[in-house]
């Protein structure tokens, strides 16, 4: 129904609108010719921008540049393959961003594989070839090698790096809390069997491939590994910064450096207990294998023993910030 005088329409059918530089798509709505506003629903859609907006509800404004969407929210990015959805989200175009929220969840695609990202809000900004987004608060991060959660994310899709970070302490908490909570704070990832944690976590892409390239852990980086034979005893490597490599998408090697300690269970060939390994380096290298830390090389002026099992009481048998989190662990979409 289209009435002349008010230049307005009410749409009950199939329904294109085709703008300057937007096209819209819905089977129920209202929109004002004159002012180029409306709200649409009924598998409602806008093209906006090189970004396709779905919702229940879609609100558009173009003199404003601003568009609204309300439940099942989807905003897919056709350049930098990647999805955003929750439950309620805000596009500015001039200010090339978007805010999600409401359960919201992020898909990148790399290298055939998806990276899904969860938080409270994810935040989306700049033009499609510089695309960054942010996720603050209760983050968790899947796919299928690796999982990870931080309280913030920063993902730049141009340079191909992600980011997870912990929350500030107040003063007051830096005061009463203990170090294992000041620890249960920080960010933290599984690759296979191995937890690696620290205050700031970053992941490298190959800028163009869309796979993992490097790892980087600066402050407190901890490496857990639950030792695959003992019913309670752990691997455990902690050091000031961490570095490591992927080679086709998998962990090769890492290097730990600055105050390294190491706790590591030794067997036979056979697969019998030769003893516990206790030592402090300034460095080590670890080599993985299928994500599990098959070797370990210490340097510089190592000092260290191994030590039978029944010799070491099982209160010294873990690191100072030794922390299990392994119930935190999304394992199916559905955790997130």
């Amino acid at each position: 129904d289209y009435f002349t005088e008010s230049n307005k329409a009410f749409l009950y059918g199939p329904t294109k609108i085709i703008g300057a530089d937007y096209d819209i798509y819905c089977e129920r709505g209202f929109y004002n010719m004159e002012t180029q506003q409306g709200n649409f629903r009924q598998n409602a859609l806008i093209n906006y921008n090189e970004k396709i907006i779905e919702g229940d509800s879609l609100y558009f404004e173009n003199e404003r540049e601003y568009a609204a969407a309300t439940d099942f929210v989807s905003i897919t990015d056709t350049i930098n393959n990647s999805i955003i959805r929750g439950n309620y989200a805000e596009i500015f175009k001039a200010k090339d961003s978007a805010i999600i929220t409401r359960k919201a969840y992020a898909i990148n695609i790399l290298e055939k594989d998806s990276l899904f990202i969860k938080a409270d809000t994810l935040v989306g900004t700049g033009p499609a070839e510089r695309r960054v987004l942010r996720g603050y608060y209760n983050v968790k991060i899947l796919k299928s090698d690796i999982r990870g959660k931080s309280d913030s994310l920063y993902l730049d899709d141009q340079i191909g790096k992600i980011e997870l970070h912990k929350r500030p302490l107040s003063k007051k908490e830096e005061q009463i809390l203990s170090n294992d909570d000041k620890n249960s704070k920080n960010p933290v990832l599984w690759f296979g069997a191995s937890q690696m944690s620290g205050e700031v976590i970053y992941l490298k892409t190959e800028k163009g491939e869309k796979k993992l390239d490097s790892l980087q852990i600066f402050g407190n980086a901890f490496i857990i590994e639950k030792d695959s034979l003992s019913s309670d005893g752990y691997n455990q490597i902690v050091g000031s910064e961490l570095y490591g490599d992927f080679h086709d998408g998998a962990l090769k090697n890492l290097d730990v450096i600055k105050n390294t300690m190491v706790i590591y269970y030794l067997y036979s060939d056979s697969g019998e207990l030769i003893g516990i390994n206790k030592t402090i380096c300034s460095a080590l290298d670890i080599v993985f294998n299928n994500n599990e830390i098959n070797e370990i090389s210490f340097y510089v002026s190592p000092d260290g023993e191994v030590f039978p099992e029944e010799k070491i009481d099982r209160n010294l048998r873990k690191l100072k910030g030794f922390l299990w989190r392994i119930n935190e662990r999304p394992e199916t979409f559905e955790d997130l």
